[in-house]
């Protein structure tokens, strides 16, 4: 805990630094917290019109790991069994989000890399990428 400032001090750049070099693109949306007032320990975006897979499986084949963090409640197992009415958009949210890499002490290189990993997918051909609509 000695050194607990420093990380969430590095967290929040490197949080910051991602927000603001995504923030130009129409398919992702970022966080909308500065991140003064949060210790981040994920960064999750947010990937629309069904392009999460094929942006993941592009990280991927760069070298930057991504992962998925929130499944809506209701599709874990123990929720299940309970009543529940139409939930679409807990389900389409869940199938856009997507856990970006964050770590204590990320070297800036790395977050470089996976900011340009991401300006990267963008400028794949349309083919690849499915149209942007936001839901």
């Amino acid at each position: 805990l000695a050194r607990i400032d420093e990380f969430i001090a590095n967290r929040r750049r490197d949080c910051r630094a991602y927000s603001e070099a995504f923030a130009v693109l129409d398919w992702l949306t970022v966080p909308e917290p500065d991140f003064e007032e949060v210790g981040p320990f994920i960064y999750t975006v947010r990937i629309h019109s069904g392009r999460r897979e094929a942006f993941m499986s592009h990280l991927r084949s760069r070298g930057v790991a991504t992962t998925i963090h929130f499944l809506p409640c209701h599709q874990m197992t123990f929720c299940r069994q309970f009543p529940r009415g139409p939930m679409e958009v807990t389900e389409r949210v869940g199938r856009d989000l997507l856990t970006m890499p964050l770590w204590s002490h990320m070297p800036r290189d790395a977050r470089d890399s996976v900011i340009e990993s991401v300006q990267s997918f963008a400028r794949t051909p349309a083919t690849v990428r499915a149209p942007a609509t936001v839901a």
